[in-house]
């Protein structure tokens, strides 16, 4: 079964509080920065432009927030929600080409 709301980007949703889903985060964080070290090393001295990746990370407000009211105001389409609101963080990656030239 194919799920059309979930991105090919998304990774996993992570809470703040959690000392094991923050190391988690940190984990991804590190590989995808050793992943683009490497990338950049291999096209250095080439006329390639380098394929990088980069985290996001989106808030999500759960239940009973408390800050929820701010985001719900009639005629405000915000789908950002700022990560000291969040109780949850959705984390993403995303692709780019940079050229060191």
């Amino acid at each position: 079964m194919n799920n059309k709301r979930i991105s090919e980007k998304y990774v996993m949703t992570v809470n703040p509080l959690c000392a094991d889903d923050m190391f988690r985060l940190d984990l991804v964080r590190k590989t995808i920065a050793n992943a683009n070290n490497c990338e950049k090393d291999r096209v250095r001295h080439s006329l390639q432009s380098a394929n990088l990746l980069r985290v996001q990370l989106r808030g999500r407000l759960g239940k009973n927030n408390p800050t929820a009211a701010q985001y719900r105001k009639p005629g405000l389409l915000n789908s950002y929600i700022r990560l000291a609101d969040a109780a949850r963080y959705d984390v993403y990656v995303y692709s780019s080409s940079k050229s060191f030239k």
